[in-house]
């Protein structure tokens, strides 16, 4: 039947037809001929559709602005390796700047090493495990030997650059460990009387840190002395300290940074020596290493990633990538930044501990390979465990990490005891996690543990395991001076299980911890509070490496080889998207079944997880495994190599691992090497960033729509190059719309013949309502199946036969949580957004909210019906979507497409980033001579000296929310850009508001930028008990003579720093602010002070939000 009636419709066709074989004298001149209404043949063009009367013609388009394409189209492979390896510690030879090569120590330079310093000494170990076992690791002790270099004096009168690997000393007091100086000009890095680490040029000098006492530490400094000896400036004195860039700088009593004497170490000429300090590493280089690179941040930013390179190659750590923008984050964790962590070093049979920052990566010898050593995080289990597990003696300034076989750092203790019952911690669970007790003792001492039925005892050096119960003893012998270790294991003890310890003699260290035994003795942080404090906690390694630049694609292989320290409850290496940790591929060793373990990953996020894991693993205890995860299509098969397991999976979207973090979480491992290869499209930039614009044509995700309506002089148009959709029905009228540039028109369209299948989609549609109606229907055959729609007053969006309106904020409350269903008014312009499928989101204007309980669509649109119940349209757009599209990636898609489609042109990472208007009132906007009602949280974007703008009132309560996490801690130095239309106006102030407070914590911590006509000023609000028992701390510093709408915000580790360009002029000054962590939301948005009564605002033309 349908042949028959399509043979039909061709018979009054076949005269034409011969005709036109026969030739046609008008064939140049007309348009082709095609059969009406889907064109059989295809006789049409691809810009052209069939006609009513047989003719093809042209689609009507609305002009084009701005091009729909996916960005990055060019596919292809990139890389990271990490591995760790014996002597890496030579590759800090390695040039500083191009311009100046390492030289041996000579006339032109400094580059000793530890054999070239001094007379070396067997009481100083170079704090990492990577020499051969046939090296004792020695170093200069300063104490035996104050080093005078022998050449000539060395010309620093350009500057010069300066890297030491050194240990401070054990006693406080004045003492230079690296100096051309006579104790009045020159350069010292030293210690004060208080034991205050700093480096002093002239007069000008850098507080490195708080006293660590016999605690190793990298330093790397660059000097301006031109500049110095000029008057100065921020940048000519800069250090970075353990991976930290020091910016705490104060002037002393006038004197010169030139000196004309030799290099010393450990004293001045007839001086006194720096008792028990030590040097591994020293490098001196003449000159600017980084000629060229001007801006004050780029030299900040070129110092502290060389820093961070340099201590990981004295690690033995290199990197390999395809790209070079990848950069060290962190080598060790401690936000304080003053804490510090043992390192175990294996010398000659005996194990001894070293102190190194916390911020410093630790290092160990497996079976075959070296590596990383990485720990977990465990805390004491709170009182009344505290006070017995802190039992420290200290030297006289109280301040030193004491080891095995220091005098100063035992406990003498005689009959000491403790009972009580184990107390619960967020990270204990009664009946599910181990406990071990432990403590060192010398070789005369006499102990007792006891957890629960488990009882473990040392007698004249000997283990006495005779109560061990269901628990296991053992006493550890490998450690210097004849001390060792005893350890009581209790596997999961009951709820509120019974403890004791009993001591006859010399103990260290006696700690208590959750779950596998950990490798090193607890450390103790040396300030909390603005106090020195003993406290038994230990500092987790943890090693990042950021803005790797691999690609953007569903292709990942990622491996891992680490050994074991005696449990597979190991620790885990994740890649994640960016630093806010959203969306991960975690590798781990897990079990697959009691007893059954098995290596491979997660995919995580907040919405849900993928487990991928390779075959069971049968491991012999010792030998090193290698493990990986292949998602989607492997780029690089670990094959027969990964002996430990290769999980396999895939997503439905294209990542882009930024950030490679590898931290301890359960037992501890040795980390010998890391790959990940990827396959894609090049990355996108890891930054925020929002521009005011005339909205360009509709593109989501490199697509024109499907189907699309556009208001346009001619009427009705389609848009772009791939909607070949023919709107019908009569145009009643063309008027301006509401955006910048658009055009609206009235009248009730159709589009017949459509064939699109969709098992989810994504729809926008932009109306002046009329009445209850249908305003846009999608519909299979003639039955609709999903339909934007007011039913008395009320906007909804059907799906069949459910109805949910749409929702915005109550006007009547302030709170951000009460939401009423959204009532249209006749004559105010009002936008519908939704993504409809498995999971649906739905927004009115610019304001989203997550409906649940949807289902795939599995259905074909075959017509479309526009404005019905609309006065007038000025869009109407659908996108066929991918049902199996993570949630993560639909609300990121559809507040990036809406916030465009209004004129914020959105560029946000990959994070489930969500922009809203704040406005809970209607309002008007104006362009063009014309002014249009607009409806609650639609954000006015207006021109301004005939450029595109976002225009606010805070009093009217305008202002942008950005939600959103955004890592700014630590090294990663946080950029915030602002330019503004102009200046605010006499009494108007324009606000950027950073909230990073942490509700689990019960801590708020936020920063806020105010401009106003003439000033910008920084304040911050953090409190931290949020029961106003204390009341909140607030810190303001005011940058004045402000002269640009243009405003730079940046800081790195709390220290901020603002910057007002006006042409090559820029106001800045520096203030240290409390540390600003994890940033969650943003608002901006601007307003008029008390007491004015027009309206004043200012207007945003760009923001932006990144770091590096």
């Amino acid at each position: 039947m349908k042949g028959s009636a399509t043979r039909a419709a061709l018979l009054p066709l076949l005269p034409l037809l011969a005709a036109t074989a026969a030739g046609c004298q008008l064939c140049g001149l007309e348009p082709a001929r095609c059969l009406p209404p889907t064109d059989t043949f295809g006789a049409c063009g691809p810009d052209d559709y069939c006609a009513a009367d047989g003719y093809c013609r042209p689609v009507p388009r609305a002009p084009v602005s701005g091009e729909c394409a996916q960005q990055g189209e060019e596919v292809g492979e990139r890389a990271l390796h990490l591995e760790v390896e014996n002597g890496g510690a030579a590759a800090m030879g390695d040039p500083l700047g191009a311009a100046l090569p390492v030289v041996s120590c000579g006339s032109d330079a400094i580059a000793c090493g530890m054999d070239a310093i001094g007379a070396a000494s067997d009481e100083a170990f170079v704090p990492v495990s990577l020499r051969a076992a046939d090296d004792p690791g020695t170093t200069a002790v300063l104490d035996t030997v104050a080093f005078r270099s022998a050449q000539a004096p060395l010309d620093i009168a350009d500057g010069f650059a300066v890297e030491v690997v050194f240990r401070t000393p054990s006693v406080p007091g004045s003492a230079p460990i690296v100096a051309m100086s006579d104790g009045v000009s020159g350069w010292e890095l030293g210690t004060d009387g208080s034991g205050y680490l700093g480096f002093a040029v002239g007069d000008q000098v850098l507080a490195l840190s708080l006293p660590t006492l016999r605690t190793w530490h990298h330093v790397l400094c660059l000097v301006n002395t031109p500049s110095l000896l000029a008057g100065g400036d921020d940048d000519d004195l800069l250090c970075v300290l353990d991976g930290a860039l020091v910016q705490a700088r104060f002037s002393g009593p006038s004197a010169s940074p030139l000196f004309d004497g030799p290099l010393s170490l450990g004293a001045y000429a007839d001086g006194v020596a720096a008792a028990d300090a030590a040097v591994a590493e020293l490098r001196l280089w003449p000159g600017d290493p980084f000629t060229g690179i001007d801006t004050s941040s780029a030299r900040q930013d070129a110092l502290v990633d060389t820093a961070n390179r340099r201590l990981a190659s004295f690690h033995g750590m290199t990197v390999t990538s395809s790209s070079s923008s990848w950069r060290i984050a962190r080598l060790g964790l401690d936000f304080a930044g003053d804490n510090v962590k043992l390192q175990p070093l294996r010398r000659a049979d005996s194990t001894r501990f070293e102190t190194v920052p916390a911020r410093w990566p630790r290092t160990a010898v497996g079976p075959d390979r070296a590596g990383l050593l990485v720990e977990r995080f465990v805390q004491d289990l709170a009182d009344p465990l505290s006070a017995p597990l802190g039992c420290y003696a200290a030297a006289p300034a109280g301040v030193r990490v004491p080891g095995p076989g220091d005098a100063v750092g035992a406990c003498e203790l005689t009959a000491f005891s403790v009972a009580g019952s184990v107390v619960a911690s967020a990270s204990f669970v009664p009946e599910q996690d181990d406990l071990t007790f432990s403590a060192f003792v010398d070789p005369s001492t006499e102990a007792t543990l006891v957890i629960g039925d488990t009882s473990c005892a040392v007698v004249d050096g000997e283990l006495d395991d005779s109560g061990r119960g269901t628990g296991e003893c053992e006493l550890v012998r490998d450690f210097a001076d004849g001390w060792s270790r005893l350890i009581a294991r209790a596997d999961r003890p009951p709820e509120r299980a019974p403890y004791a310890a009993t001591f006859t003699g010399t103990v260290w260290s006696p700690q208590i911890e959750i779950g596998p035994d950990a490798t090193t003795p607890f450390v103790v942080p040396i300030v909390q509070d603005e106090a020195l404090t003993l406290r038994g906690i230990r500092i987790p390694d943890l090693i990042s490496l950021e803005r790797l630049g691999l690609t953007r694609g569903d292709s990942t292989s990622v491996t891992a080889t680490v050994v074991p320290r005696g449990d597979l409850d190991l620790g885990s290496i994740t890649l994640s998207e960016s630093v806010d940790f959203v969306r991960n591929l975690i590798l781990d060793v897990e079990e697959v079944a009691p007893g059954v373990p098995a290596g491979g990953g997660t995919l995580q996020d907040p919405y849900g997880a993928i487990e991928m894991r390779g075959q069971a693993l049968d491991w012999n205890g010792t030998a090193p495994l290698k493990f990986g995860v292949d998602l989607g299509t492997p780029v690089a098969r670990c094959g027969d190599e990964c002996n430990a397991g290769v999980g396999t999976g895939n997503t439905a979207s294209p990542g882009q691992w930024e950030v490679l973090k590898i931290g301890g979480s359960g037992a501890p491992f040795v980390l010998t090497d890391v790959d990940v290869h990827t396959r894609g499209t090049p990355p996108l930039d890891i930054a925020f960033e929002l521009h005011a614009e005339v909205a360009p044509t509709g593109c989501m995700l490199g697509r024109y729509p499907d189907i699309a309506l556009v208001g346009c002089a001619t009427g009705a148009c389609a848009e772009g190059t791939t909607s070949h959709v023919v709107w019908q029905g009569d145009v009643l009228d063309t008027q301006p719309g509401p955006g910048l540039g658009e055009t609206a028109i009235s009248g009730s369209l159709t589009a017949e013949n459509l064939d699109l299948p969709v098992e989810a989609l994504y729809l926008e549609v932009r109306f002046l309502p009329a009445g209850d109606g249908v305003v846009l229907a999608l519909d299979e055959q003639s039955t609709p199946f999903v339909s934007v729609v007011v039913l008395d007053g009320v906007l909804y969006l059907e799906r069949g036969d459910v109805r949910a309106p749409f929702l915005v904020l109550n006007p009547d409350t302030e709170s951000d949580e009460v939401l009423i269903p959204y009532t249209v008014v006749d004559g105010t312009w009002v936008q519908a957004s939704c993504w409809v499928g498995a999971d649906t989101v739905c927004g009115t204007n610019l304001a989203f909210v997550e409906q649940t309980g949807a289902t795939p669509l599995a259905s074909t649109i075959n017509r479309a019906r526009v404005g019905e119940a609309a006065a007038a349209v000025a869009f109407a757009r659908v996108w066929a979507q991918a049902a199996d599209t993570p949630s993560i990636d639909i609300i990121r898609l559809t507040t990036e497409r809406t916030a465009t489609s209004f004129g914020l042109g959105m560029r946000p990472r990959r994070s489930p980033t969500v922009v809203f208007e704040g406005r809970r009132t209607e309002t008007t906007t104006s362009h063009d001579g014309a002014t249009f009602k607009v409806g609650p949280s639609w954000p006015r974007v207006e021109l301004i000296d005939d450029a595109p703008a976002y225009v606010s009132d805070v009093d009217a309560g305008e202002q942008l929310w950005l939600a959103f996490a955004f890592d700014l801690v630590g090294e990663s130095r946080g950029v915030l850009e602002v330019e503004l239309a102009s200046l605010p106006e006499p009494d108007g102030q324009f606000v950027v508001a950073l909230d990073a407070s942490d509700s689990t914590a019960h801590l708020l911590d936020g920063l806020e930028l105010t401009l106003t006509s003439d000033v910008a000023q920084l304040t911050r609000h953090v409190d931290d008990d949020t029961t106003d028992r204390v009341p909140a701390n607030i810190t303001t510093v005011t940058f004045d003579d402000v002269r640009s709408p243009m405003v730079d915000l940046s800081w790195r580790g709390g220290v901020m720093t603002a910057e007002a360009g006006d042409g090559a002029v820029a106001v800045r000054e520096v203030w240290q602010f409390p540390l600003l962590g994890f940033v969650q939301l943003a608002a901006f948005g601007s307003g008029r002070s008390d007491g004015i009564d027009e309206p004043r605002w200012t207007a945003l033309r760009h923001l932006r939000l990144s770091s590096r």
